[in-house]
């Protein structure tokens, strides 16, 4: 009996918390990687057709996390100039030279039910340099951990 109450107790401790988790959550800018290769393949963007190709939702960048510590949150830029970087997402907000819009930030840390993909900075100039990837290995050159996109329970998209 003992068992099973304190079973129950955890269950309602668990759920308590993911409920007090989520009503905090303010809906954040969506994150799509891009799924073809020889297209957009591995680029973080926050436009769900990046180059006219197929992405998935990875998560989401919070503008505002309130009592989080800003030591553990990644600033993310988009790209906003045309033929240069449009949509495409860096920590540098001066990626490629062109114009950037600061979007959101990223977690450094994994939080349980809170964080989802872990996302890369690709590390080598003149091939990844810059660009946001969830490919640690992103067209074969090296990338840095930078954080986690953080989740999102109430929505779920493919484009």
């Amino acid at each position: 009996m003992k068992t099973i109450t304190l079973s129950v107790l955890m269950l309602v401790s668990l759920m308590s918390f993911d409920s007090a988790f989520a009503h905090k959550k303010k809906a954040g800018t969506p994150l799509y990687v891009g799924t073809k290769g020889g297209c957009n393949a591995g680029v973080i963007t926050t436009n769900p057709r990046h180059l006219g190709c197929r992405t998935r939702l990875v998560g989401y960048v919070k503008k505002r996390v309130s009592g989080f510590p800003p030591e553990y949150l990644t600033r993310l830029y988009v790209g906003t100039t045309r033929r240069i970087n449009a949509g495409v997402v860096s920590t540098n907000k001066f990626h490629l030279n062109g114009k950037t819009r600061y979007i959101g930030s990223l977690s450094n840390i994994r939080l349980l039910g809170g964080t989802s993909a872990p996302l890369f900075i690709g590390l080598k100039k003149n091939c990844n340099a810059g660009v946001l990837t969830t490919n640690k290995h992103h067209l074969n050159c090296p990338t840095r951990f930078v954080g986690f996109t953080w989740a999102e329970y109430f929505q779920n998209h493919s484009h």
